[in-house]
């Protein structure tokens, strides 16, 4: 939209980009990621429950009752938690390279392939961070009992 000049029309018309543009994409980003995240828990556990009754004859009940018994409710909301950061990452991220794309669409090649490695970066400097407080939050936790 910054090469084809969609971007000054909306300054000509009064219309801030930013609120027109960005913040719905950063909403849906960090609403819909933890839908998905969700999404593929179930799927993940329907297949782990189809795979391991088909080759290893684990009755589903059994393979459930062992699953649950090795997570908790902690682990899904730090999951859920993750997912809103690198969904707020991944479209902030995506909008700054777009919103600052000059030239033609040779640019915007470049600028979705910068933008693609950025959130990559990112989305691995986040996890260190996001997973670095999670575990050691839990293992003071344990200290302190």
């Amino acid at each position: 939209m910054k090469v084809t000049e969609q971007i000054d029309a909306l300054y000509l018309l009064k219309t801030d980009p930013l609120l027109y543009l960005v913040i719905p994409r950063v909403i849906a980003c960090v609403t819909m990621l933890p839908i998905l995240n969700l999404i593929f828990l179930f799927t993940s556990l329907a297949s782990s429950i189809f795979a391991c009754f088909i080759f290893y004859n684990i009755h589903p009940w059994i393979f459930l009752k062992s699953a649950f018994m090795a997570l908790s409710y902690l682990d899904f909301l730090k999951s859920l938690l993750k997912t809103i950061v690198f969904g707020f990452v991944l479209s902030n991220i995506s909008c700054s390279w777009g919103l600052t794309t000059i030239g033609g669409s040779k640019s915007v090649g470049q600028s979705t392939t910068s933008s693609v490695v950025t959130s990559l970066l990112m989305i691995f400097v986040m996890d260190f961070i996001l997973s670095y407080i999670m575990f050691n939050q839990v293992d003071s936790a344990i200290k302190s009992l």
